[in-house]
């Protein structure tokens, strides 16, 4: 926990942004796998959570540094199960016009799964009206995409992972995606050493 916070303490600085939710914005995480879902509330500029969905023991954390005129939201989860997954987070109340950027990364720990990760805006929160930059394929190690938001009134911006074992398959990972305006690398490098450390080690406690 104290290193947590060193390090929490350490991105706040050279974002140069106190961690706090923006004003007016409401955030939202969503497990969808099938016809099933269930939603985690974001009440904080950073929410844990741990959670088992179908056939999933899945964790992570939610950040949000930014605010309604700069994005920065980060998604690290780590988990392990069986069937495709959908993990989608969601926060709304921007108006930023401009590019941002979208960097997500993939560590297979157990199987192989096939992940795609994709960030879009919209109207409203869980909205994937509008894709920024293209789909991203992770099959280890950093990817990046970037695209541009023009929108006139308050918007969403949602962050989607895609999860498919393959058929039959169990398997573990650890992930992390990041949209940011404009510098992407602090806060993605930062929260990937939570995910694949911090967050897993409490899954394969959970597994034993």
């Amino acid at each position: 926990m104290k290193r947590f916070l060193v390090v929490f303490g350490m991105v706040a600085a050279l974002v140069g942004f106190t961690a706090v939710s923006q004003a007016g914005a409401t955030a939202e995480l969503e497990l969808i796998s099938g016809g099933s879902f269930t939603t985690i509330p974001v009440t904080s500029s950073v929410t844990s959570f741990s959670q088992s969905f179908a056939g999933y023991s899945i964790g992570g954390t939610t950040m949000s540094l930014g605010s309604a005129s700069l994005p920065i939201m980060d998604l690290s989860i780590a988990g392990g199960g069986t069937g495709a997954i959908t993990v989608m987070f969601s926060e709304s109340g921007f108006t930023y016009s401009g590019g941002l950027t979208f960097s997500a990364s993939n560590t297979p720990i157990v199987g192989n799964p096939t992940l795609t990760a994709a960030v879009y805006w919209g109207p409203s929160l869980l909205s994937t009206a509008n894709q920024i930059g293209s789909s991203l394929t992770l099959t280890g190690g950093l990817s990046s995409t970037s695209g541009n938001v023009n929108s006139t009134s308050a918007y969403s911006i949602t962050e989607v992972f895609n999860v498919d074992p393959g058929a039959g398959s169990t398997v573990a990972f650890s992930a992390d995606a990041a949209v940011t305006a404009p510098e992407p690398a602090t806060l993605f490098l930062v929260s990937s050493g939570l995910a694949a450390g911090g967050l897993f080690g409490r899954f394969r406690k959970k597994k034993a």
